[in-house]
């Protein structure tokens, strides 16, 4: 039976998340009902990671398996069965090995910040606005704190999967871009806990606004336990921007188009642009 790797991006506003559940639409159940209509037989999709209500993605990636032979014509017909807030970007074959979390080495969020009361009708949706002045040496000097292999666990949520399983990860790079009222937080790493990504970006939000010290932040790392409450950055603000995989020797054409073509794609996959 055949195997078939998909790249997606989706705006998760309206979404429970990407993982079917009983109480609120996801991501993975409008592909997989998308797929049993064009395939005509019931299809199990998974994907490299669980995005939370309201996270969006501009390059999820997700596996499964079908009788049916599927190409890249064929996403024209999947994404017409689609709600427009989903977009299959791409669809390949391949080997029966492959799957979407655990060959995944890395991955990379971004998370952006609106400095100001309104950051207009086309990015709202996707920027969490902060009306407080926001101290950037001071956030650029806690970010480098993360970078590295660590015990993240003061910085994740309880998860009942991941119960007894370590907590130890490594962020290989953790940019911190300004462009005009526009913040980006780029985490690059290879494997993020629940409520990770929002979690550090709550409080480097909070040091940079002086409610929180850099000493405090560095006894909150060094305790390896969740002894304080920090309160995560809106989803709203969370991007997973690409999985990376061994095999990705170079970006696929559809990934190229989206970092170079971003004026022809839908506001929300080029943030950086509207905010100058």
């Amino acid at each position: 039976m055949p195997s078939y790797k998909l790249l997606i991006s989706y705006d998760g506003t309206e979404f429970g998340g990407w993982q079917i559940q009983p109480n609120a639409p996801s991501i993975q159940e409008e592909i997989e009902k998308a797929l049993a209509i064009f395939c005509r037989e019931e299809v199990r999709i998974t994907g490299s990671g669980r995005t939370d209500s309201g996270v969006h993605a501009l390059g999820q990636v997700a596996h499964f398996k079908i009788e049916k032979t599927l190409s890249q014509r064929d996403l024209l017909s999947l994404n017409a069965l689609l709600p427009d807030s989903i977009y299959l970007r791409e669809i390949q074959p391949v080997s029966d090995d492959f799957h979407a979390r655990k060959s995944a080495v890395s991955k990379i969020y971004s998370y952006h910040i609106f400095l100001g009361k309104n950051p207009g009708p086309f990015i709202k949706r996707y920027v969490s606005d902060i009306w407080d002045p926001l101290d950037l040496d001071l956030l650029k000097k806690g970010a480098r704190i993360f970078i590295g292999e660590h015990d993240f666990a003061s910085f994740a949520n309880a998860c009942k999967t991941r119960i007894g399983k370590s907590s130890i990860r490594t962020i290989y790079n953790l940019e911190v871009e300004e462009k005009g009222s526009h913040i980006t937080l780029t985490f690059k790493g290879n494997g993020f806990l629940y409520k990770m990504v929002r979690n550090l970006t709550g409080a480097l939000l909070l040091l940079s606004s002086g409610k929180l010290s850099l000493d405090e932040l560095k006894v909150l790392m060094d305790q390896k336990k969740r002894t304080r409450t920090i309160s995560p950055a809106p989803a709203k603000g969370l991007f997973l921007e690409k999985v990376i995989y061994e095999e990705d020797s170079q970006a696929s054409e559809s990934e190229r188009k989206l970092e170079s073509d971003g004026d022809q794609i839908a506001p929300f996959l080029r943030l950086k642009s509207l905010s100058s």
